[in-house]
């Protein structure tokens, strides 16, 4: 799993037709890493995503892992 193409910061941004618009992976990725107790669904309604599935579904397919396997990550890098 590569991460550092995906890390909290990355000035690369990738943007896909289903996502909200004005939303992007790095967006996703710091929502995710600054509020790591706050549930999916409350973070994917607040970033303007129908549901969590589909922030999920979009996440995935920016950065090839799961917002659960992400915020893993995270947690063990700072911890």
């Amino acid at each position: 799993m590569a991460l550092s193409c995906f890390t909290v910061g990355s000035a690369a941004s990738v943007w896909y037709s289903s996502e909200p618009s004005g939303t992007s992976a790095t967006r996703q990725e710091v929502a995710l890493a600054t509020r790591p107790t706050e549930e999916l669904a409350v973070i994917a309604a607040d970033l303007g995503y129908t549901d969590q599935s589909h922030l999920i579904r979009v996440f995935r397919t920016a950065t090839g892992i799961t917002p659960d396997a992400y915020r893993r990550t995270i947690s063990s890098l700072t911890a």
